[in-house]
C-alpha cells in the first residue's frame, strides 16, 4: 500500500511540475502562446469531475493533484480572459 502512495505522490509531482514552466513563462515573461480557451474549459470541467470523483473515494493523491490542476486552469482561464 505504501508503494502505491510513493508512485501516486509521484507522478502527481511530474505532472503538476509539467506546467509550471509554460505558466512561468506566460505569466512573467509574458512570452508563451495561450490554449485554446474551450481547452482550459474542457479541463476544467474535467478536472472537476475527478476531484469530485476523488472526494467520493476519499483518494487524497488525486484530492491534492486535481485541485491543484484545476487551480492552474482556472489561472490560465483567468489570463486568457484578461489578456
Amino acid at each position: 500500500m505504501k508503494y502505491e502512495k510513493t508512485i501516486g505522490w509521484l507522478g502527481m509531482l511530474l505532472v503538476q511540475g509539467a506546467s509550471f514552466p509554460a505558466l512561468y513563462e506566460l505569466i512573467v515573461m509574458g512570452k508563451a502562446d495561450l490554449p485554446p480557451l474551450s481547452m482550459v474549459l474542457m479541463l476544467q470541467i474535467g478536472l472537476a469531475l475527478y476531484f469530485a470523483r476523488a472526494l467520493i473515494q476519499k483518494d487524497t493523491v488525486y484530492l491534492i493533484s486535481n485541485g491543484i490542476g484545476f487551480a492552474i486552469q482556472t489561472l490560465l482561464f483567468c489570463v486568457i480572459i484578461y489578456k
